[in-house]
């Protein structure tokens, strides 16, 4: 019997979430969730905003938010 598949420790939500910061490094993710699922791929939504952006930085909501990550 040999291994069927190789199986990762990590979410793939994270996976998803750890591929958007690396290429968008200037950007702050506030979640993510599940936007489709076939039998072979998943495709997360990623919500990210730019704590440089002067709305951003006027919200007191977006502010806690960003204080928190």
């Amino acid at each position: 019997m040999g291994v069927v598949r190789m199986k990762s420790d990590e979410p793939v939500q994270h996976t998803a979430e750890r591929r958007v910061l690396e290429k968008y490094p200037n950007l702050r993710l506030l979640g993510s969730y599940m936007f489709w699922q076939d039998g072979k791929n998943s495709w997360y939504e990623c919500v990210l905003i730019d704590p440089l952006n002067p709305s951003i930085r006027k919200d007191f909501n977006y502010r806690r938010a960003l204080a928190l990550n």
